[in-house]
């Protein structure tokens, strides 16, 4: 996994290999990742780095976002799709193996663990979990459960908690 922390701490502490690196590269990127604090929000801002520095949202209102798991995850979703079908092959393939990462996370601490919990519940009980999110972020959410990432050990969705749910 590509890990931008590793630049953001490197930066944090003043190296000045990185830090020079960093002022002289072109990359808006480079720009959009270094310029993310390396803090308790850091996970879960890193995916918008790109937005903040173009000024789309800001730190703060990220922050508030993770309030409300819905939003966070909505926003990270329609974030998710904006770089991916972004024309310009330096943003479509910004971030792209973190984001797949940090939704396999994401969509386990706010959703799958709970829709899995309430597995024997009733269906209006079990979906009410995921009766705000768009069709988008439930695609999404169904991503991480995919047959390729439970070989690889993630936590999956059961299938029949999602029967007549689609």
């Amino acid at each position: 996994m590509v890990r931008p922390e590793i630049l953001i701490r490197k930066l944090t502490d003043k190296d000045t290999l990185y830090t020079s690196l960093v002022n002289k590269n072109n990359k808006i990127t480079v720009k959009a990742v270094s310029l993310t604090a390396m803090d308790d929000y850091y996970e879960k801002t890193i995916p918008f780095s790109l937005a903040i520095l173009e000024n789309r949202i800001t730190a703060d209102s990220i922050k508030n976002l993770t309030l409300v798991p819905q939003d966070y995850y909505h926003a990270f979703v329609e974030e998710a799709v904006r770089l991916h079908t972004n024309p310009d092959p330096e943003i479509n393939t910004f971030l792209k193996h973190p984001i797949t990462e940090l939704n396999k996370k994401f969509a386990n601490y706010y959703f799958i663990k709970e829709i899995n919990d309430l597995h024997e519940s009733p269906d209006n009980t079990r979906f009410k979990v995921v009766q705000t999110l768009s069709a988008r972020a439930l695609y999404f959410l169904l991503l991480p459960g995919s047959y390729e990432l439970v070989m690889e050990g993630s936590s999956a969705i059961y299938t029949s908690s999602f029967f007549l749910c689609v």
